[in-house]
């Protein structure tokens, strides 16, 4: 049996996978949990569009994509604009941010970019700034930077 929901925007009644899930949530359990959306997909992306023309969307977006790119730049530039790990600078593309406690996270890091400055810097302040590399070794060896840093002196 397919799992349905009605739209809160058109009351139609649909598909589960019709409608869009959140990011994860952390429960006071400890158990992380997905929501899922209210609104079908088919309204929110009408809901975004606002009434206007192709034109005037694709503006619009690339208008967003500018915001995002400056605030990601203004980010970097607040962190040091140097990886925490391996101290070099790269592209801003290249850089990560990278919670130091999981725990005190309070907003994805996907969604960070979307933030006002003032919740913006505020999450900052509990990342590291890694260059994508350093990131992806951290994750890989699920280890502390202490511990990394350690080995890295070593060899």
């Amino acid at each position: 049996m397919k799992e349905t929901r009605t739209c809160k925007k058109c009351s139609q009644e649909k598909s589960i996978s019709r409608f869009g899930k959140t990011y994860p949530k952390k429960l006071a359990s400890g158990e992380t949990k997905r929501y899922i959306l209210h609104t079908c997909l088919s309204c929110i992306n009408i809901a975004n569009k606002r009434g206007r023309t192709s034109e005037q969307q694709k503006a619009w977006v690339e208008n967003k994509k500018r915001e995002r790119r400056k605030r990601k730049e203004r980010a970097v530039v607040y962190k040091g604009g140097k990886c925490e790990m391996c101290n070099k600078e790269f592209h801003v593309a290249a850089f990560d941010f990278h919670h130091k406690n999981p725990d005190e996270k309070e907003i994805d890091p996907g969604l960070l970019m979307q933030q006002k400055d003032e919740v913006l810097f505020k999450e900052l302040d509990k990342c590291m700034l890694l260059c994508a590399n350093c990131h992806r070794i951290l994750h890989y060896e699920e280890g502390t930077l202490g511990e990394i840093k350690a080995r890295k002196r070593k060899s």
